[in-house]
């Protein structure tokens, strides 16, 4: 897209982001012939600047379902950097006793380390 020209097109400092994780999730449309180009660009900027993976580039397909692909990497994001405890203080103050599960179906479209796994608790 237009909005993501200058960022693609600029030069980042490299080892500027050495230590810090990142996860790149990249919606788009295969009805297009570059799809999802932008989040690779931007997974491609971020790894040269030395960035390393929180989790596996996942590309969301607006032309196959957006839903389920994009709800499961968010759960894994929230479960991989959110402190458990978090979970807690948020069922106190909105008052409920549960907050949605975070169940992922690791075969469904996303592409996830087994490391990233390894770390990732996941309730049943």
């Amino acid at each position: 897209p237009g909005n993501a020209k200058v960022f693609s097109e600029s030069d980042i400092e490299p080892d500027i982001l050495k230590g810090t994780k990142v996860a790149v999730c990249a919606l788009g449309s295969s009805l297009y012939p570059d799809f999802c180009k932008a989040g690779i660009t931007l997974e491609r900027k971020l790894a040269d600047a030395g960035a390393q993976t929180l989790a596996s580039f996942t590309k969301v397909d607006d032309a196959t379902g957006t839903d389920g692909p994009l709800s499961d990497w968010t759960q894994l994001i929230q479960r991989l950097i959110l402190p458990p405890k978090l979970e807690d203080i948020i069922r106190s103050n909105l008052n409920v006793q549960t907050v949605t599960k975070h169940n992922i179906d690791w075969q469904k479209q996303l592409d996830v380390t087994e490391e990233v796994k390894r770390y990732t608790h996941v309730d049943s």
